[in-house]
């Protein structure tokens, strides 16, 4: 599974430098089969690298730990369910919840400055291991990008309530962009939410030149009526007519 990581990672880079910040035991292992620097390896020669690991996994503040990230060059962050992301770091289980690395193995963290690497862990690998997560630090993305990408990760992961947030939380970060709105009115269609995914979808679609809007109005009916929303697909129908009058 290490191996399986580290090639991940490596082919995320592309030759470029690696450190990777990981709970200890995973922080040795990736970074050896990756062949790249990591922070926080159980070595006396390394305590100050695993004193930079405590401090970045236990961070309670996304803002901070941005600092000290952008500080000592961490590039990636792996995350393992079986050491909970790092949760040994935190000072008490009070905490630990609250603390990055275990935010980001649960999901209760996306930060903008962290763009997820999708990862499903082969079924080879279910009885080590069920969950991982992937960051590639980044600090060029926009909130509105991050919040999108955090929202797309969370659907590779099944995890659709997150989704919704995030997606809705990149429509408000950028609301003349289609591809959230398009985004969460999908996911809401999904969950059986159609009124509401009517509403995303018409304020995505919205946002097209207008030329694009009577093909997408048509696509978006197309959608609705194979989901079985049949009232939303005839309103999508009628945008279309509107549209292909002007």
């Amino acid at each position: 599974l290490y191996r399986d990581v580290a090639r991940t990672i490596r082919a995320d880079v592309r030759g470029r430098p690696v450190l990777l910040a990981a709970a200890p035991d995973a922080s040795t292992s990736v970074a050896y089969y990756g062949d790249f620097d990591s922070l926080g390896t159980l070595y006396w020669e390394n305590r100050e690298g695993l004193s930079r690991a405590s401090r970045l996994l236990a961070a309670q503040d996304e803002n901070a730990a941005a600092d000290l990230a952008r500080r000592w060059g961490v590039t990636h962050f792996a995350l393992f369910g079986f050491d909970g992301g790092g949760r040994l770091y935190a000072p008490d289980d009070s905490a630990a919840e609250m603390a990055l690395g275990p935010a980001l193995l649960n999901g209760s963290s996306n930060p903008a400055w962290l763009r997820p690497l999708v990862y499903d862990v082969p079924s080879q690998f279910g009885r080590i291991e069920s969950r991982v997560r992937l960051f590639v630090v980044d600090f060029t993305q926009t909130p509105a990008e991050a919040a999108y990408r955090h929202g797309m990760a969370a659907i590779g992961y099944g995890e659709f309530e997150r989704a919704l947030r995030c997606f809705a939380q990149a429509a408000a970060l950028s609301p003349e962009s289609p591809a959230p709105w398009m985004r969460l009115g999908e996911l809401q269609l999904l969950l059986g939410q159609s009124a509401e995914a009517l509403q995303s979808v018409l304020k995505g679609i919205g946002t097209l030149p207008v030329a694009a809007r009577e093909q997408a109005y048509l696509d978006a009916a197309k959608l609705f009526a194979a989901k079985g929303a049949r009232a939303e697909a005839d309103a999508l129908l009628d945008q279309a007519v509107n549209a292909g009058l002007r």
